[in-house]
């Protein structure tokens, strides 16, 4: 629990030039416009029958980095048409993009959990996203 709490303060206020705040898309998905970069956060218990604590790590850092890269697909399928700069992507353009995202924090649990922090570039995305700002130069400056 408080290692889950840990990584959501770091990924909500973290890694941020000051006056910039990211940008919340999804549960446990933010962009950073400044940085160019989207972070999604996911973790996994351990495996409470597994022979010891690192056996349970290896799974559970699988399974950690899977549910982030979920968030990452859920929330970049979820935006509006209006987000992007073009028609949005094809299926197998957002997942070649998906696997591009580096895993810059992993938290172990001393129980065998982990948590995983992954960030993408919003320029490895086939088809560029629009900030809010330019959003609204490009809807004629509401």
């Amino acid at each position: 629990m408080r290692a889950s709490i840990a990584v959501l303060l770091v990924v909500l206020g973290a890694g941020s030039p000051a006056g910039a705040e990211p940008e919340g898309l999804a549960e446990g998905v933010t962009v950073d416009w400044s940085a160019g970069m989207m972070e999604a956060v996911g973790s996994c218990a351990a495996d409470l029958r597994a022979p010891s604590v690192e056996i349970a790590r290896i799974k559970a850092e699988r399974v950690a980095r899977q549910r982030a890269q979920e968030r990452l697909r859920a929330a970049l399928r979820a935006l509006p048409r209006g987000r992007w700069a073009g028609p949005p992507p094809a299926t197998e353009a957002l997942e070649q993009a998906l696997g591009q995202a580096e895993v810059t924090k992993v938290h172990y649990g001393s129980n065998g959990s982990v948590s995983v922090r992954l960030r993408l570039a919003i320029a490895a995305l086939p088809v560029r996203l629009l900030s809010p700002s330019r959003r609204r130069t490009q809807e004629g400056g509401r």
